[in-house]
């Protein structure tokens, strides 16, 4: 029986509503402020890539929320997320 596999996805909206409590106004400005690549930025919120323990890191330093708030965890189905 095989394992069921699981990563850490963004919450894009909440993300979003942070910066903007925040008064960032980009990605790019998100991106500085929390200390991750722009690209690594970009797909973490787009669903594209997972957001990793560096990220979550960064993000969670940055913003002193939760996890839960701002993460969640989705099982993987053949390589992708399902959410």
């Amino acid at each position: 029986m095989a394992r069921t596999k699981f990563t850490v996805m963004a919450n894009a909206e909440r993300i979003a509503e942070l910066s903007a409590e925040a008064g960032i106004r980009s990605n790019a400005e998100l991106a500085l402020f929390v200390g991750v690549d722009k690209g690594t930025l970009s797909r973490v919120l787009s669903g594209a890539s997972a957001a990793g323990p560096q990220f979550q890191g960064s993000f969670l330093t940055a913003f002193p929320v939760k996890f839960e708030e701002v993460f969640e965890i989705v099982e993987r189905a053949a390589g992708k997320a399902v959410a």
